[in-house]
Order: C-alpha cells, then sequence, then structure tokens
C-alpha cells in the first residue's frame, strides 16, 4: 500500500487549516462530534490522501470500498463510529436519462449479488447520515464500469459529463440521498439516488471481511502515517491519536434497506389487498410488504393489483 502526500499544488491550505482536529485527539474526545464541519474535512483529508494499490479481486471494480474502509479508520481518532454500508447508486451527470448515469446497481436499481455477477455500492452510515468518500473518483472511472444497462439496451456511447465536478466527498443527511430513490428510472440531472442490497447479503459481507482482514493492518499504519507526518510538519507536535493496528476491531457491514416506500408509491400488505379482494393469503404462504401506486378501497380494484403484481423472493 502506497502512502501518497498532498504536495502544496493541491488541496494543502485546507488541510492545514482542518487536520489540526484529526492530529490532535483531545479536540475528538468528549463527545460526537461527527457533525462538526472540521472534523469532516478533517477526516475526507486524511482519506483522500492515502492512496493505495487496489486487491486483486477488486481490481476491475471501483474505490467505494477502500475509501470506506480508510474513512472507518480515520474515524476511529475521533472516536465517531460507523458502518460500512451495502447498497446501490445512481447519480445522473449529463442531460441523457440513461447514458449519462453513474451506476453501480442491478435489476430494480438495488445492489444485488448472485452467481452470475455483483453491481453495489458501498458508504459509511454515520448516525442518520451517509459519508462518501469516493465521490471524487467517479469522474475518472471506467465508463464501461458504471454505465447503466439492461437486456436490449442499446449502445449510447460513452457518458457525457455536463454538471460540475462533484466534490471528493460528501456527508448529507441519509434522507436526502435515500429519500428520492425509486424502483424505476433514474435521478434528474445532478442528483443522487442512494438505494437498498436486495436478497442475502452475506457473501458480499464476507469478502469484505476477507479483504479488512488483508489489508486492515497498512490501512492502519497508512492512516497513522498520514496524520504524524502532518502533525509533525505543521504543528511540530507529536499527536497522541495513533492507535495500534491490533486495536482495530473489524467494521460492522449493514444491508442497506429502504424504510419507505418508494416515491409515488403507497405501502401496504399483501394480506391486506387478499382481504380487499375477499380472499385469504393461504397458510403455505408469508405476508410481505406491497408497494402500490394506490391502496385499493374495493374487491375490483384489489383483484386488479393482484393479477398484475410482480412478486420478488429473495434468493435463500
Amino acid at each position: 500500500m502506497d502512502r501518497r502526500v498532498p504536495d502544496e499544488s493541491s488541496s494543502f491550505t485546507a488541510f492545514r487549516q482542518n487536520h489540526r482536529h484529526i492530529a490532535d485527539r483531545d479536540h475528538c474526545a468528549g463527545g460526537d462530534h461527527s457533525a462538526d464541519p472540521d472534523v469532516r474535512e478533517g477526516i475526507a483529508h486524511v482519506v483522500r490522501a492515502v492512496d493505495f494499490k487496489l486487491p486483486d479481486q477488486l481490481a476491475g471494480g471501483g474505490r467505494c470500498l477502500l475509501r470506506s474502509l480508510v474513512a472507518i479508520e480515520a474515524m476511529r481518532h475521533c472516536q465517531i463510529v460507523g458502518h460500512i454500508e451495502i447498497g446501490s447508486l445512481l447519480y445522473r451527470v449529463g442531460p441523457d436519462p440513461m447514458r449519462d448515469v453513474i451506476a453501480f446497481c442491478g435489476p430494480d436499481n438495488a445492489g444485488f449479488e448472485s452467481n452470475i455477477g455483483m453491481a453495489y455500492h458501498t458508504w459509511v452510515n454515520v448516525g442518520d447520515s451517509i459519508a462518501d468518500f469516493s465521490v471524487g473518483d467517479w469522474r475518472t472511472l471506467d465508463p464501461g464500469m458504471v454505465e447503466l444497462t439492461y437486456p436490449g439496451a442499446p449502445n449510447l456511447g460513452p457518458i457525457q459529463w455536463t454538471i460540475p465536478t462533484p466534490p471528493n466527498y460528501w456527508w448529507r443527511p441519509r434522507s436526502e440521498l435515500t429519500g428520492p430513490w425509486r424502483t424505476t428510472g433514474t435521478p434528474e440531472l445532478g442528483k443522487a439516488w442512494y438505494g437498498p442490497f436486495n436478497g442475502s447479503p452475506l457473501r458480499v459481507q464476507r469478502a469484505i471481511r476477507e479483504i479488512r482482514d488483508d489489508i486492515g493492518d497498512a490501512i492502519t499504519r497508512a492512516v497513522n502515517s498520514v496524520i504524524g507526518q502532518y502533525a509533525r510538519r505543521e504543528f511540530g507536535i507529536t499527536p497522541n491519536s495513533i492507535l495500534p493496528a491490533h486495536d482495530a476491531p473489524n467494521p460492522t457491514i449493514v444491508q442497506s434497506q429502504t424504510n419507505h416506500p418508494p416515491l409515488g408509491y403507497q405501502q401496504t400488505t399483501l394480506s391486506e389487498i387478499f382481504r380487499i379482494a375477499g380472499a385469504s393469503i393461504g397458510a403455505d404462504f408469508h405476508d410481505a410488504v406491497a408497494y402500490v401506486t394506490r391502496i385499493p378501497t374495493s374487491r375490483e380494484e384489489a383483484i386488479a393489483i393482484l393479477r398484475n403484481m410482480t412478486i420478488t423472493i429473495p434468493p435463500g
């Protein structure tokens, strides 16, 4: 793993203004500082100052997972608890609603993993916020890796960026990024949707833990080195926040799920639709959440919904 330190021509001034909060653990002690803009900026600069060679199993993917692992370690210096979350991402960067979308998702705009492949995005969940430190990487990704495709889709050509270059990271309210998500369509220009992970996440979680086991100590050393180097160079101090690698716990990995209906839908249950239709769901079936454009109020409406309903059964 390489440790890259930005030179004076980079965002060094901003780093110097905010890095003291990371270099001095006393500032971070005694309370939740995750909402402090300076602390957020300092963490982001630490994360972006650590460069690495991607492990072989991730060589064809993005940097979102490794950015998240480094962020968890940087947050640990400020006693901020974050969890790695797996889900989906769609980010509209140009005028065409299909071609110009950064997309880490599978069917139904959700993350997935199966025997035939996988597509998902990772970020750090902190309280009611999403902290994503891979935003600054998206413009330089291989276009073939982030194109939104579907069976029979025409070849629309490479993504055309017309929005300003996004920031290196964002740390935004969760509802702002997950609320607009829906199972069909794409975001408005300049907007991002963070969506759920469909199906069992066990194999993805296991793979992430294996990667963490392989490179976790190197990440800890790299973060310590960046913090220590800047603290000595800029402040003339030796930070007391250096944490030994063996103290670093494996991060918690959670599956992103939607707790509200997609935009334009209402939430009910399958058993309730059957009840309105004058039937029962049956003892051989489990009840399930159902999203409908309009909750039925008559037997005819309920029967029409059941006739046209698509049911998705998670694997396993």
